[in-house]
Order: structure tokens, then sequence, then C-alpha cells
């Protein structure tokens, strides 16, 4: 995947079709479920010292996920095209809002990390 992204980045579109491919990608070799978004709802939470949890953030619903992550690229893409803003920050704003968006069941800050570097 750090092959693909370090030799083909320009030619790689920064679209959500694309976030799932390479999510496919990643898992490609395992058996998770990977390559779409989650179907699910699912929450950030931590385990607390006495054993009782507790949501630290709550997520986008699996419901509207899809609608989600075409309106954060979409916003995206228009801030950079713009140039009002430098480029790192809208960059970190992306991988922050993609976070909360949570979009697959397992693995986004690994995509995080992927996806920050595709983007840079």
């Amino acid at each position: 995947m750090l092959d693909t992204i370090h030799s083909s980045a320009l030619d790689i579109p920064f679209r959500p079709s694309v976030v799932e491919q390479l999510h496919g990608d990643m898992y490609a070799l395992t058996s998770v479920p990977a390559g779409h978004w989650k179907n699910f709802d699912n929450a950030i939470s931590e385990t607390l010292p006495d054993g009782s949890t507790r949501v630290r953030l709550q997520t986008v619903p699996a419901m509207a996920t899809a609608t989600a992550m075409e309106e954060l690229h979409q916003r995206f893409l228009d801030e950079r095209d713009a140039g009002n803003h430098h480029p790192l920050l809208v960059i970190g704003c992306y991988v922050f809002d993609f976070l909360a968006i949570h979009p697959f069941r397992d693995g986004n800050g690994r995509m995080a990390r992927l996806l920050t570097l595709l983007a840079l």
C-alpha cells in the first residue's frame, strides 16, 4: 500500500470509492471484512479501571456514513482547491473528521495514516 501511494499518488483520485478500495486492499490477506463502509453503529469507548465503559466519541451512524464521507471529500477538495488555508491545516481537518466519522468497523487509524500520506 505504501509503495502504491509513494509511486502513484498523483494518479490516485481522492474520493470515497478509493478510500473503500484502499481499505479492502489493506485487509486483502486477512479474514477481516473490509472495503465497505461500516454496516452497524459503533462508538469509541474506553474501559475504566473499575471495568465499566464510557463512550468517548459517538461516531456517525452507519446509515449516514456514505453521505458523510461524500460530504467530507467534497469539502476537502473544495477547501484544498480554494487555497484559502494552508494545505497542512486542510489535511489535518480532513483526518480529524475522517476519524470522527469512523467509517469502517476496523482499521480507521491505519486508514487515516494512509490517507494523510496520500493527501500530502
